[in-house]
């Protein structure tokens, strides 16, 4: 049971754009196409470096999972969150 409210509090305390990475992002991963012909998986994967990095700076999310939900490599991620790249 406490999972389950785990997994509720954290998805509650994403915003839109947020899931939608999370989700798109998890759908990708996996190989499955449900959004393949999504504008807004579009226009979210054009915006994933940047809600992947608030997802950081916010603390929803490590640097590894957010290097994941932007599709780059975690020293990269580093890089830009420490305003290096």
């Amino acid at each position: 049971m406490m999972k389950i409210n785990e997994s509720v509090k954290f998805i509650s305390s994403l915003s839109y754009d947020e899931l939608l990475l999370y989700i798109y992002s998890d759908d990708v991963q996996k190989g499955e196409g449900m959004s393949d012909n999504s504008d807004e998986k579009n226009r979210i994967f054009g915006n994933r470096l940047t809600i992947a990095t608030n997802m950081v700076k916010t603390g929803k999310v490590s640097i590894a999972r957010g290097a994941e939900l932007a599709d780059i490599d975690v020293m990269t991620f580093r890089e830009g969150l420490n305003g290096k790249s």
